[in-house]
């Protein structure tokens, strides 16, 4: 499989839909409770990988003490098995 850029960063106020949208792609939309406002709280602790300009993948990554939580960790199908969780 060739290898694809991606981009990441601290997604904006813009990007919520699209995090909601990956979100749904991968969880049962039920399963998540997430609202944008719920996503907009903790804005700053996700984070969001871009292909072509289009969100490819999410997580939240919370810190407590010396400990990461990675929660959601979410890639679109179409993205998948291509090593961008492991960046």
């Amino acid at each position: 499989m060739s290898e694809i850029v991606i981009s990441f960063s601290i997604p904006t106020e813009e990007n919520i839909k699209g995090i909601l949208a990956l979100l749904q792609d991968v969880y049962l939309p039920t399963a998540l409770n997430k609202t944008p406002v719920s996503i907009l709280e903790k804005l700053i602790y996700w984070r969001i990988a871009k292909y072509d300009n289009q969100g490819v993948a999410v997580v939240l990554i919370e810190q407590e003490d010396d400990n990461l939580t990675f929660s959601y960790l979410s890639v679109l199908s179409a993205f998948r098995n291509r090593g961008i969780a492991s960046k």
